[in-house]
C-alpha cells in the first residue's frame, strides 16, 4: 500500500508589520480582546478578531471556569459574527495569546511560537467556511512571529462539515416529486 503525503501552504513572518494592513489591525484587535481573557486557572490569556465582509470586526477572548471548561477566543469571536447576522460573511480571523502579564509590545529575545486554534475551534471555522463558500484567512500570531494560513484546510485536513451531511440520494428524489 503506497504511503501518502499532505502538504499545507503558510506563510510565515517575523514581524506582523509585514501583514497587509487590514489583517495587521485585525491583529491589533485580537490583542486587546485578549486583556478581556478570563483565565484564573491556566493564566493563559487567548484573544481573537474575525474580519467580515464590510470590514466588520467581532471579538472573542478565552473564558474559563472551574471545571477547566473553556470557551475559546476563536470561537466566541464566530459566535459574535453569527449572532450578528454575519455568518455567511466571515472572511478573516486573527488569535494571539500568551501567559498573563506579558506585554504584546515587548518584543522577546527568544522566538515564541503563534497560538494556534484547538481542534473545536479549528472545526468551527470549517463550518463556517462552507457557510461562506470561501477560503478564509486564519492569522496565528505571537509576539515576534506571525503565520498565515489562506483556508481551514491547511490545517484541518480531510475535514467533517455540513456537507458530509448531505444525502445526494434524498435531493434526486425530490426533485423527481417537484
Amino acid at each position: 500500500m503506497p504511503k501518502k503525503k499532505i502538504e499545507i501552504e503558510y506563510e510565515e513572518f517575523d514581524s506582523p508589520d509585514e501583514l497587509p494592513i487590514d489583517e495587521l489591525g485585525l491583529l491589533g484587535c485580537a490583542w486587546s480582546a485578549r486583556e478581556k481573557a478570563y483565565a484564573p486557572h491556566s493564566e493563559f490569556m487567548v484573544g481573537a478578531a474575525v474580519m467580515a465582509n464590510e470590514g466588520h470586526i467581532f471579538l472573542g477572548s478565552n473564558q474559563e471556569n472551574a471545571n477547566l471548561r473553556v470557551s475559546c477566543a476563536e470561537r466566541v469571536a464566530l459566535e459574535a459574527a453569527s449572532m450578528a447576522g454575519f455568518r455567511e460573511q466571515v472572511r478573516k480571523l486573527a488569535v494571539v495569546g500568551g501567559k498573563k502579564g506579558i506585554d504584546p509590545d515587548d518584543k522577546p529575545e527568544k522566538i515564541e511560537e503563534p497560538v494556534m486554534p484547538c481542534g473545536q475551534c479549528r472545526q468551527d471555522i470549517k463550518e463556517f467556511e462552507d457557510n461562506t463558500g470561501e477560503r478564509i484567512v486564519i492569522i496565528s500570531a505571537s509576539r515576534n512571529k506571525v503565520r498565515r494560513f489562506v483556508g481551514i484546510d491547511n490545517l484541518l485536513p480531510f475535514a467533517f462539515g455540513p456537507k458530509d451531511l448531505e444525502d445526494d440520494d434524498t435531493e434526486e428524489e425530490e426533485g423527481e416529486n417537484e
